[in-house]
Formats: C-alpha cells, sequence, structure tokens
C-alpha cells in the first residue's frame, strides 16, 4: 500500500505541471475573429494570445498544433459564421474532396 501512495505521489507531481501547461494555453488563446483570407473557403484563423505576443506564440507552439488537430472546426472560418461573437456555424459545411 505505501508504494502505491508513493507512485500516485509522483505520478501527481509529474502531471501537474502538463495540466498547468494546458489550462495557461486554454485561458489566454482565442482564434482571431478576422481570418487569414487565402482565396478559398474555409479559411484559416490564426491564434490571438491575450498576453505573451510572440513568446507565448513559440512557448505554446507544440501545443497549438496539438489544438488545430482536435479542434479543427474551431480554427477555420466560413462565409456562415459570425465574426461579431465568434461563434460558429453548426450547418453542415461543404465537402472540399
Amino acid at each position: 500500500m505505501n508504494n502505491a501512495l508513493k507512485a500516485l505521489a509522483i505520478a501527481a507531481a509529474l502531471m501537474t505541471p502538463l495540466a498547468c501547461y494546458v489550462g495557461a494555453y486554454l485561458a489566454i488563446v482565442r482564434a482571431d475573429p478576422m481570418p487569414m483570407m487565402t482565396g478559398c473557403e474555409p479559411w484559416i484563423r490564426i491564434p490571438h494570445y491575450a498576453v505573451g505576443g510572440e513568446a507565448a506564440e513559440r512557448f505554446f507552439y507544440p501545443l497549438n498544433v496539438i489544438d488545430r488537430r482536435l479542434r479543427n472546426r474551431y480554427w477555420l472560418y466560413f462565409d456562415d459564421d459570425d465574426i461579431t461573437t465568434g461563434a460558429y456555424s453548426t450547418l453542415p459545411q461543404k465537402s472540399f474532396d
């Protein structure tokens, strides 16, 4: 039983910095309401960090890559999206195959 508690304490100590890293990222990153116009839809939104600027962009780059893969709809802009509220459309989107 004592070894189990030690293992749990070690696991918690290793997971705490990771949880803080992810929490800080989610607290300060937002998709820019105005997308980067590329000439075809959907357009890519660039990340906007509330604090930290370029340093935050470099520090959170690995997490931003993962976030774009997990929440790709959040990072794309379609004509049906409302840029004033940041809400995105729930309408079925066009296929780009």
